[in-house]
Parts: C-alpha cells; sequence; structure tokens
C-alpha cells in the first residue's frame, strides 16, 4: 500500500503522454491518411491502405482506453483527497497535544487514519488494474506491435529503396503496377513509425504489467515468483529483500485486496458506530 499513491500518479502521467504524444496524434493523421486516400491506388506497396485503416481503428481503441484509465485514476486520486481530508479534519484535535500528553487512543487514531489512507489507496489501483479498459489497453498494446512491425516492413522495405514506387501523378500510366498514388498515407506511415519508435518500449512495458495482472491471481504463478526470490535471498545472507521486491512490484493485489476491503468496511463500521453513540 505504500506504494500504491506513487504507482497511481505514474501509471496516471504515462496514460496521459502516451495520449497526448503518442495515440492523438497519430490517430488524427491515420484518419487524414484514410479520408485523402480513399480513393487512391497503390498496388506498388501492398496492404498499405489497410495498414491505415488497421491504425486508425487500433488508435481510437486505445485512445478510448488509455483516456478511460485516466480518468478513473484522476477520480481514484480525488477519492483519496477527500478521505484525507476527512482524516485530517478527524485529527486536528490531536494537533494541539502535545508528545507526552497524547493518549494511547489518539495514537492508535493516528495510525487507523494512515493504514485507511494505505488501503484506500491500494483498492483504487486494483479498480483501474482489474477494469475492462486495462484489458483492452493490454490486448491492444499487443495487436499494436503487431502494427508497428507491419508499418517498418512497408516504410524499409518499399518507401526507402529509391526507384522501386513511382509516386508522381504523371507516372501512373508508364509505371503500372510500381506506381503509388496514396502519398498522404505513405507520408503519414514514415512520420507515424517515428511516434511508434517514440513509445515502442513504453507498450512493452503496459503488455508486461497487464500479463502481470492477469497471472497475480494464479497460486502457481505466485509460488514460483516467491521460490526463485527466496533462492536469491538466500544467497544474500537470507535477508527477504528480493522477495519484499517482488511482492511490492510483481505480485500486487490478489488475496491483498479482500484484506484491504474488510479492514475499510471494519473501520467504517466502527466509525458510524463511534458517530451514532456520541450522537
Amino acid at each position: 500500500g505504500l506504494l500504491s499513491p506513487t504507482i497511481l500518479s505514474l501509471r496516471q502521467m504515462s496514460h496521459m503522454l502516451q495520449l497526448l504524444i503518442g495515440l492523438l496524434p497519430i490517430l488524427a493523421l491515420c484518419i487524414w491518411a484514410v479520408i485523402a486516400d480513399l480513393r487512391s491506388e497503390c498496388t506498388a506497396i501492398p496492404s498499405m491502405y489497410l495498414w491505415a485503416c488497421v491504425t486508425c481503428g487500433l488508435a481510437l481503441l486505445l485512445t478510448l482506453g488509455h483516456t478511460v484509465l485516466y480518468m478513473k485514476i484522476s477520480s481514484g486520486k480525488a477519492q483519496l483527497s477527500a478521505k484525507a481530508d476527512e482524516m485530517r479534519e478527524k485529527l486536528q484535535s490531536f494537533q494541539t497535544a502535545s508528545e507526552e500528553s497524547m493518549s494511547f487512543t489518539q495514537m492508535r487514531e493516528l495510525f487507523i487514519c494512515g493504514s485507511v489512507l494505505l488501503q484506500q489507496a491500494l483498492l483504487v489501483e486494483d479498480s483501474a488494474r482489474n477494469s475492462f479498459w486495462m484489458t483492452l489497453t493490454g490486448a491492444g498494446s499487443v495487436l499494436w506491435l503487431l502494427t508497428v512491425i507491419w508499418n517498418v516492413v512497408l516504410v524499409v522495405g518499399w518507401t526507402f529503396v529509391p526507384g522501386q514506387v513511382a509516386f508522381h501523378p504523371s507516372a501512373a500510366v508508364v509505371a503500372g503496377d510500381d506506381y503509388c498514388g496514396a502519398l498522404v498515407t505513405v507520408f503519414v506511415a514514415r512520420i507515424v513509425l517515428m511516434l511508434q519508435m517514440l513509445f515502442f518500449f513504453t507498450h512493452i512495458m503496459t503488455i508486461l504489467n497487464w500479463a502481470s495482472d492477469l497471472l497475480v491471481t494464479s497460486p502457481g504463478f505466485a509460488k514460483a515468483l516467491l521460490g526463485a526470490a527466496e533462492k536469491i535471498d538466500a544467497g544474500m545472507l537470507g535477508v527477504p529483500v528480493v522477495q519484499t521486491l517482488f511482492k511490492a512490484f510483481l505480485l500486487r493485489g490478489g488475496s491483498d485486496m479482500a484484506t484491504s476491503q474488510l479492514s475499510l468496511a471494519m473501520n467504517t463500521k466502527n466509525t458510524l458506530e463511534k458517530e451514532h453513540a456520541e450522537a
């Protein structure tokens, strides 16, 4: 739970950067190519227009998925902020008390408030991780990598070789099957390739993160991962450093969510009972 606020902020920033610098420009360029070259002929470069249509569709889906996840995380962070303000108001009476005069009940209340905030952050993170839109972006990123390879083959294999493909309109009759009139699509494919390379490793991380989230509920996966971590720790004086890191970054969620949900429910119940008794 300690890492949840940081992870939420990093994921929110990642979604925003992929949208503003990657997906939205690519979507706009592909829509332009699809409309501009709707009736253009390009027999010299196979599947060029089909690539533009497929990339446009995938960019639209990924844009939608990342937008919803960004809004979901923003909403969760707003809930955390409201919860923190609520806890802050509850603890204002303790701020005037010195450390010596602070009672055990007040210290216990401070600890509970901090624990509740961390568990709430963990639940917000898990809600975004297990949502349909995370699955959409994960599966979409796998397909996106295929379009990247497709684009590399088209751009490097045909458009970078001088004299292989004729693009000038006056060569349409003379060049025959070596002519490509989809000039906008060819231009867009080159620009999109540069943007795709810029976020290539980001998509790889999205896929690995999605795969890890799918496997985190598997007892066999968790057991194998912790077994490997335990062997590494055995060579480090037995201190469970690697096991802690694996649990913190790779095995987030799973059975811990039920504990967090139960703790939050019990805290809410105790708070309501206390308010009812004081009323």
